[in-house]
């Protein structure tokens, strides 16, 4: 039966290592060889970057201070990722970037995959929040999704902060919305409920001051009493309501086009997050 590991340590931004039967075990990438002083042989140097060129990430193992193996790990691009960013885009969202702690050739893969317009790669948690901030103070309206540890402050530091429902609790507790699906498409389902939303508000606005100014100009004109007026703004109150209703069964036929299956509201689905979370998820 094996033990577990010992005095385990993360070390920020490369990996983490710990004791396993005596012997002192690290897995990590680049940035961990180089912290605690393992050479990469230059033919193991030149193999994992053809791997990372073809698209995985590469991640380095040493015992004992000594290279001891190299895991080549590749992800897979959500389904709906590709089809959501054109949506978005078409939408209004300016410019897409991909702020991502993996190597440089596979970031550019994916964003090559994707339509990225701008790719960050080999990054700390500092500098994706170095980046977020240098977007605002160039006047930009910032949005963030994530779903790590390593996200939570770049989350938090933009305008908006998104964190996918199945994600780490930091992320989550951090974010402004949270999309409980789990998938990339629900962004445009809430993107488009926000400008709905925003439209509602704008369309009540309009409803209740010209109302107001109805009635007003009636009483100054002696058109209008008091049974009258009481009349028009009850309805008029009624009418508000009505209209914010509607927000209630809001559907982007959008999202019908990138997923032909039944889209329900992204909001207030903890029931469905608690069972994403008991349900075991297979180790990347």
């Amino acid at each position: 039966m094996s033990k577990s590991p010992q005095n385990v340590e993360v070390i920020k931004g490369g990996g983490i290592r710990g004791d396993v039967d005596g012997h002192r075990v690290a897995v990590g990438s680049r940035r961990l060889l180089s912290g605690i002083g393992v050479a990469l042989p230059e033919e193991l140097g030149t193999y994992a970057e053809q791997r990372e060129r073809v698209g995985n990430t590469v991640v380095f193992a040493t015992v004992d201070d000594r290279l001891a193996g190299i895991l080549s790990i590749a992800d897979q691009i959500r389904p709906e990722a590709a089809a959501a960013i054109t949506t978005l885009r078409r939408k209004g969202v300016k410019q897409f970037y991909m702020l991502t702690g993996d190597n440089r050739h596979t970031a550019q893969l994916v964003a090559d995959q994707l339509g990225i317009d701008h790719v960050e790669p080999e990054l700390l948690p500092q500098d994706k929040v170095r980046i977020v901030s240098e977007l605002k103070e160039a006047g930009h309206r910032v949005g963030m999704i994530g779903d790590g540890i390593n996200d939570a402050p770049a989350i938090a530091t933009a305008d908006v902060g998104i964190a996918m429902g199945a994600g780490t609790d930091v992320s989550i507790q951090t974010a402004d919305v949270i999309l409980m699906g789990n998938r990339f498409d629900q962004l445009v389902h809430a993107y488009s409920l926000a400008k709905a939303t925003v439209r509602n508000m704008l369309q009540n606005t309009f409803i209740a001051i010209g109302t107001v100014v109805l009635l007003l100009t009636g009483v100054l004109l002696q058109q209008v009493f008091m049974s009258t007026g009481m009349l028009v703004h009850e309805v008029s109150v009624l009418v508000v309501i009505l209209n914010a209703i509607r927000l209630v069964r809001y559907r982007d036929k959008s999202i019908d086009r990138l997923h032909p299956s039944p889209t329900r509201n992204p909001v207030g689905r903890a029931r469905d997050k608690k069972e994403e979370r008991a349900t075991p998820q297979p180790a990347k």
